[in-house]
This record gives structure tokens, C-alpha cells and sequence, in this order.
């Protein structure tokens, strides 16, 4: 299992088990992280994005609506030497946003929309050359009722087929999936 340890600003050391780490490792498989500008999408801390700024992304933007996950993140990011360059964005991610990244990652939250199905859609068409989008299925959804994203669901959201699709943790009933949509790649 990896473990991922930040050093806090103050000099103390958090360790603990991080699936994003693993889920990041299951992405790089397939794509290039190195010299892409990244939109980390309701990251939290942006565990996500600060790998891939580790990996060598041009520039990552972690966006949440939890100020003090963000705020978190960024004196973890500040904590690496040279700081990790990572910009974090406290916004509405359901809202109104502008970014248009290479990559778009969401990662474990479709759960919590309202609108997953128009965030989908939204996420693929900002993104210049991918979407990754990694959920826990099945689970239950306070939006909208009844949807299940099932990877068919998700192709009808985004508008095409996922280039790739991998089961990356399955204990039974529920798995975490990650779907790529790569648009270099679409398979209609």
C-alpha cells in the first residue's frame, strides 16, 4: 500500500495510506502528466494534483468548495522543496467556472453533485485533450435520483465512449472505476 507523508510547514510529518496515490499511478499508466496544465476538480487537498506537479504538470489548479481543505493543501504544497506549483481555487464546482486545462481530473465526486451528469458533461467539453473520472459505484447519490453511473451512463454524458476504462479497487459490492476520455482518442 503507498503512503504519502507531508511535512507541515510547522515541521511535523502526516503519514497515512492515500488511494490517490495509487489512483494517480493507475492514470499515469495511460497518460502523460509531464508538461499538461491540470484542473484537480474538488480535490480537497489536491492529492491528485500535487502528484501530478510532482509528475511534471505545467501548472495544476486544485478547485473545492471547502476552504479548509484547500488551505490544508496549500501548506502542503508550500512544504515541498522547491513549493509544488499548485493554485488553489475555493469556487462552486458546479458553478460557473472558466478553466480549460489538457487535463481534467474529478476524482470521488460525483457523489456529493447535484448535477453529475451536466458536471460530466461540462468537465469533457473544458478539457483540451482529457477527462478522468474516478467514482466509487454503487453508492447513493443525493442529486439526482436514481442515477447510477455505470460507464454507459457516463459515455451518454460526456457525448462519446471512454478510451479507457479500469476497475481499480473491487471489495464486492461496491468498486472504484476510472473512466479516460481522451479526445485524440474518441470512439463514437
Amino acid at each position: 500500500m503507498p503512503y504519502q507523508t507531508y511535512q507541515n510547514p510547522d515541521g511535523s510529518v502526516v503519514k497515512g495510506y492515500s488511494p490517490t496515490i495509487e489512483r494517480f499511478r493507475a492514470a499515469q499508466e495511460y497518460i502523460d502528466f509531464f508538461g499538461r496544465s491540470i484542473l484537480d476538480l474538488g480535490c480537497n487537498i489536491c492529492s491528485f494534483g500535487m502528484q501530478a506537479a510532482i509528475a511534471g504538470a505545467s501548472s495544476v489548479v486544485g478547485m473545492d468548495e471547502n476552504e479548509e481543505a484547500l488551505s490544508k493543501g496549500y501548506e502542503i504544497a508550500q512544504a515541498f522543496s522547491p513549493p509544488l506549483n499548485v493554485r488553489f481555487t475555493c469556487a462552486d464546482i458546479e458553478g460557473d467556472w472558466d478553466f480549460c486545462p489538457d487535463i481534467v481530473v474529478a476524482s470521488m465526486i460525483l457523489h456529493w453533485m447535484k448535477n453529475p451528469k451536466g458536471l460530466v458533461r461540462k468537465c469533457f467539453e473544458s478539457a483540451k485533450e482529457t477527462l478522468i473520472i474516478i467514482y466509487r459505484y454503487p453508492t447513493d447519490y443525493p442529486g439526482e435520483i436514481g442515477w447510477r453511473p455505470e460507464v454507459d451512463e457516463l459515455n451518454k454524458a460526456v457525448g462519446t465512449n471512454a478510451s479507457i476504462v479500469r476497475v481499480l479497487e473491487d471489495d464486492g459490492p461496491n468498486r472504484v472505476v476510472m473512466c479516460i476520455y481522451d479526445k485524440e482518442i474518441r470512439q463514437n
